[in-house]
């Protein structure tokens, strides 16, 4: 099983029905004839609708993708810090390597929670992206 957080993103093909349901001041992001949605925002928008024996379909087939750990690191808005160096400044604490500053080695999932996470030339660990800020 994968954990899937609220905040990581899902694709759906939205019908007529389901763009209407769309205000004048939501916006979406698009990927290709898909409409891309952090999870808590979809459900915000749709949860009242999302029901059985609703009668009007917001998104074709009721199915929505969400995305592999692939194609979400791929997307990930923290690909500009590989090789840049952070700091966990939320915490204060230091990385595995005792150090408080680690330079970015790459981007992966966090096999325990499903998050992107950091990978890191100094040492083996594995930190979410959202905990680390670069560092000048």
């Amino acid at each position: 099983m994968r954990l899937f957080n609220i905040n990581n993103y899902i694709k759906v093909k939205l019908t007529p029905e389901g763009l209407s349901k769309l205000s004048l001041n939501e916006r979406s992001e698009m990927d290709g004839e898909y409409h891309k949605f952090q999870l808590w925002k979809f459900m915000q928008l749709f949860g009242t609708e999302c029901y059985m024996g609703n009668p009007n379909q917001y998104f074709e087939n009721n199915s929505i993708i969400i995305p592999d750990a692939a194609e979400s690191i791929e997307a990930s808005p923290y690909k500009h810090m590989i090789g840049r160096r952070v700091n966990k400044p939320k915490s204060g604490k230091p990385f595995k390597s005792t150090l408080q500053v680690n330079t970015v080695k790459g981007i992966t999932v966090n096999p325990n929670i499903g998050r992107i996470a950091f990978t890191f030339e100094e040492d083996d660990s594995i930190v979410n992206c959202e905990t680390c800020e670069l560092v000048n």
